[in-house]
C-alpha cells in the first residue's frame, strides 16, 4: 500500500522556491565552496593561535574580519555581547553571504561569457 502524498503542504524555503535555488547555486560554485574554506580556515587559525599562551597579544582574529570585508566590517559596529564567541559567529555569518554574492557573480559572468 502506498502512503498518500502532501502536495502543497512543504517546508518553508522547499527546494523548489527561488530562493533556495539560487542559494543552492550559488554556494556549489567552485569559487564559493573555496572562498567558504579560506574562511573557515582562518577562523580555525585564528582561534588556535589565539588560544596558545604568549607574552603578547595575538593580532590573529584579524585576518578572518578582513577575509570578509566589507561586510564584517560594518557587523563589528554592531553592539554585540564581549564574548569572543560572537565574533566568531559574526564572521561566519558573514563569510556566508560574501560567498553567496561571490558564487552568484561566478555564476552570471559565466552564463555571459557562454552565451557569446
Amino acid at each position: 500500500m502506498e502512503k498518500p502524498t502532501r502536495r502543497g503542504r512543504g517546508r518553508v524555503g522547499a527546494a523548489g522556491s527561488p530562493v533556495a535555488r539560487t542559494l543552492r547555486a550559488a554556494l556549489t560554485s567552485s569559487i564559493a565552496l573555496g572562498y567558504l574554506g579560506l574562511v573557515f580556515a582562518l577562523l580555525v587559525w585564528a582561534a588556535v593561535v589565539s588560544a596558545a599562551p604568549s607574552p603578547d597579544a595575538s593580532f590573529a582574529g584579524i585576518w578572518p574580519v578582513l577575509a570578509t570585508a566589507p561586510l564584517s566590517l560594518f557587523a563589528l559596529l554592531l553592539p554585540l555581547p564581549d564574548h569572543p564567541g560572537w565574533l566568531v559567529v559574526s564572521v561566519a555569518l558573514c563569510g556566508l553571504v560574501n560567498a553567496v554574492a561571490v558564487g552568484w557573480c561566478h555564476r552570471t559572468l559565466g552564463r555571459r561569457r557562454e552565451d557569446r
